[in-house]
């Protein structure tokens, strides 16, 4: 029943004009939207419309949430939803927290934050660009996410990152291994990720110059996020050097941004 009243909610956000300074906004703030068809640019915008109603968006630290921090955040998102043929409206992810440059979280909030089995937690008191909570919101840095979103020839994404760990978790694990379909993509998956996961640890220990950030070499589930950012931020760089990691990112978000991107990396 109460998924007959979001559907509902959807369908009116999905109905309001799209007002002027939105695309215009991602046009200054997510490199990728003016490289996208208008089809893919309608679909992005959509997801802009349905998250800043139905995502409960908090400032902190001052950060006053306008439509222009929300319609940024949410195009980074629907960048990695374009893929699939149905919609996908982030239906678990509640809240977003944003705060104007990076933050250090309060000690009483490490037992909260979104550990993953088997690795130590972060340091409750060190500085973050991001975070994901399990089961609750996801944090982020506005002069971060401005700061990845304008250069085209960065790796690295705030929210592509933070938004691979709440894609990571959606089966209730934090392993670096998300939702397959099937048994088979599913081996594929480790057998790909599990080679190149300690390629880069290896390369991490000895200081080789990596494409994947060498934050990636903590964890699995680090390294599924890192591998992300590349996939949309530098995809031509990661299909020639890791095709096969670029083939099972491309299998599991649906698309390849390779192919309408231009080749800036």
């Amino acid at each position: 029943m109460f998924g007959f009243f979001r559907n509902r909610r959807i369908r009116r956000w999905l109905a309001e004009p799209t007002p002027d300074a939105w695309p215009q906004y991602l046009e200054a703030n997510l490199w990728q939207f003016r490289h996208l068809g208008v089809a893919q640019q309608r679909r992005v915008l959509d997801l802009a419309h349905v998250l800043a109603h139905e995502i409960h968006w908090t400032g902190c630290n001052g950060l006053e949430v306008t439509d222009e921090v929300r319609v940024t955040i949410a195009g980074a998102a629907g960048l990695m939803v374009l893929g699939p043929s149905e919609p996908y409206y982030f239906d678990r992810l509640k809240s977003i927290l944003v705060y104007p440059d990076a933050y250090r979280p309060a000690a009483s909030a490490s037992a909260t934050l979104l550990e993953m089995d088997d690795f130590e937690p972060v340091d409750a008191y060190e500085a973050r660009e991001g975070e994901a909570w399990r089961g609750g919101p996801v944090v982020l840095s506005w002069k971060h996410v401005l700061r990845d979103g304008r250069s085209a020839r960065r790796g690295r994404h705030v929210v592509l990152h933070e938004l691979a760990h709440h894609f990571d978790s959606l089966d209730g694990g934090m392993d670096g291994i998300p939702p397959m379909f099937g048994a088979s993509a599913a081996r594929r998956w480790r057998e790909v990720v599990d080679h190149e996961y300690r390629r880069l640890v290896s390369a991490a220990r000895h200081g080789r110059p990596t494409l994947l950030d060498d934050y990636g070499a903590e964890n699995e589930a680090e390294f599924f996020a890192v591998a992300t950012e590349c996939f949309f931020q530098q995809p031509h760089a990661l299909r020639r050097r890791h095709g096969e990691l670029y083939g099972v990112l491309s299998g599991f978000f649906q698309q390849s941004p390779a192919d309408w991107l231009p080749a800036a990396d």
